[in-house]
C-alpha cells in the first residue's frame, strides 16, 4: 500500500512539473509511478485503476506535447480501456481521452481516424 501511496505521490509531483514545462522530469517520474503500479496491482486491479488510468493519460498528455505521437496514443488507449471499463463508455473522462486520442490523430493528418 506505501508503494501505492509513492506512486500517487510521484504523479502529483509530475503534474507540477508538467505545468512548469519540465516535460522530460515529468515523464520520468510517471514511468516511475507506472512501474510501481505495474508491479504493486494485480491484472485486476489494474484494469480497475482510475489512477493507473491517469498515469497514462499524462503520460500520452506530456507524449502529445512533445510531437511523439505513437508513445501518445499508445497512453491513451491504455487509458481509454480503463477508463471505459470502470466509469462507462457515456462518461465525461472516457469523453476526453477520446478527444485526445482524436487530436493525436489529428496532428498526424490521419483525419479519417480522428
Amino acid at each position: 500500500e506505501s508503494e501505492v501511496g509513492a506512486a500517487e505521490a510521484k504523479t502529483a509531483q509530475a503534474s507540477d512539473l508538467e505545468a512548469q514545462g519540465e516535460y522530460e522530469k515529468a515523464l520520468e517520474l510517471l514511468k516511475d509511478a507506472l512501474g510501481i503500479y505495474l508491479a504493486e496491482l494485480s491484472e485486476e486491479e489494474q484494469a480497475g485503476s482510475t489512477d493507473l488510468a491517469n498515469t497514462y493519460s499524462s503520460m500520452g498528455g506530456i507524449c502529445c506535447s512533445q510531437g511523439k505521437h505513437e508513445p501518445a496514443l499508445e497512453h491513451f488507449e491504455k487509458c481509454l480501456a480503463i477508463q471505459i471499463k470502470v466509469l462507462g463508455e457515456d462518461h465525461p473522462s472516457v469523453a476526453a481521452t477520446c478527444s485526445n486520442v482524436g487530436l493525436v490523430y489529428g496532428s498526424q493528418g490521419k483525419y479519417e481516424m480522428a
